[in-house]
């Protein structure tokens, strides 16, 4: 997983919409996500299961995460434990 990555992603007609500062995810062995997946929560593998990620995108083996500190500021959530 690296983050502070910079990714443009296709849509219909031929849109592309630049998403910067994102989270991007390669699985160990094979792909870390498949279509529909959109949407998903990603978290840490540990007993915390803290929340790293919103995934949005994937392709080429690579799977892309809006960051949740981004996605819980911009929708004005706070998450308590």
């Amino acid at each position: 997983m690296s983050g502070g990555v910079s990714v443009n992603v296709g849509y219909d007609k031929g849109r592309v919409a630049p998403f910067r500062d994102q989270i991007g995810i390669q699985g160990l062995s094979g792909d870390f996500s498949a279509g529909g997946d959109s949407g998903s929560l990603i978290w840490t593998w540990d007993s915390r299961r803290n929340p790293v990620g919103l995934l949005f995108a994937g392709g080429g083996g690579c799977t892309f995460a809006n960051r949740i500190t981004h996605v819980l500021s911009s929708l004005a959530i706070r998450l308590y434990a």
